[in-house]
């Protein structure tokens, strides 16, 4: 009788787990499962910019759309690396603890590509004011441009800094109604909270 040969099976690895929600907080943001399971998390002062926004793009199964903002008074030039809902901006200058983030994130929507974008706390885009309040730390309507807006700060990270008009000095996630019709437009991160 001939030899009988054993298949060797072949060894298989699991696809990862999609990306389900993106969570932005004060101090960073997080990939996650559906389960909650975090799957990558990006510091705003030390990540790198470039590694961020491919895993980005690969969770949104899309590149970004590129420009290029010139340095005005106070602000540095910035990249600005945009999705339909998402925009990722890079000041291309070196990063600074607290004044100044390796990058920033900003969301217009709460669904990006089917990825569910929210904050630590649940806030979304489309959430109404009277459900944010709760939620906030501090609130307030800023009437110093065309239009009133109201500003719900989020998870408040205290930090040192000199000069602060009050205290404590404070990075956050903002969540922000600029047409006060009550709901929420924007959340963005890291937000500067000492008036300075």
């Amino acid at each position: 009788m001939g030899s009988t040969e054993v298949p060797t099976p072949v060894a298989t690895t699991p696809e990862p787990a999609p990306v389900a929600t993106l969570v932005i907080a004060t101090e960073g943001v997080a990939l996650a499962t559906a389960d909650g399971d975090v799957l990558a998390e990006f510091s705003y002062f030390d990540s790198d910019v470039e590694t961020v926004s491919q895993a980005l793009a690969d969770a949104f199964g899309v590149d970004p759309e590129v420009t290029h903002v010139e340095a005005v008074t106070h602000f540095p030039a910035e990249r600005r690396l945009v999705w339909p809902g998402f925009e990722l901006t890079d000041p291309e200058t070196e990063a600074r603890f607290p004044e100044l983030p390796t990058f920033s994130v900003a969301a217009s929507a709460g669904d990006v590509a089917g990825i569910d974008v929210r904050t630590g706390e649940g806030v979304r885009v489309g959430m109404s004011g009277a459900e944010v309040e709760p939620l906030s730390y501090r609130h307030w309507v800023d009437t110093g441009g065309l239009t009133a807006w109201t500003v719900y700060l989020l998870d408040q990270v205290p930090v040192q800094i000199s000069g602060a008009d009050y205290e404590p000095a404070a990075l956050s996630t903002r969540a922000v109604d600029k047409t006060s019709d009550g709901v929420v437009d924007q959340i963005s991160a890291p937000g500067r909270n000492w008036g300075a």
